[in-house]
């Protein structure tokens, strides 16, 4: 992976991680509640989503979504 200004989002993640590009909102979205899906059956780990190069409109879009919020 290149080195740029977002480097250190991702410094400490282990050597196997994931990347994923995502062209719509909506399939980050379903990837997300994939990982909520495994967490209800699962209680143990950790799973992070980075999102890299976001407008401001769809961060506003996120920050409103239920599925993100505290509920």
């Amino acid at each position: 992976m290149a080195e740029d200004d977002n480097s250190g989002l991702i410094a400490d993640l282990p050597e196997d991680y994931i990347v994923c590009s995502f062209s719509r909102l909506k399939l980050l979205k379903v990837e997300a509640e994939k990982i909520l899906k495994w967490f209800e059956k699962n209680d143990d780990g950790n799973q992070w989503i980075v999102v890299l190069g976001l407008r401001k409109p769809t961060i506003e879009k996120l920050a409103n979504d239920q599925l993100l919020t505290d509920k």
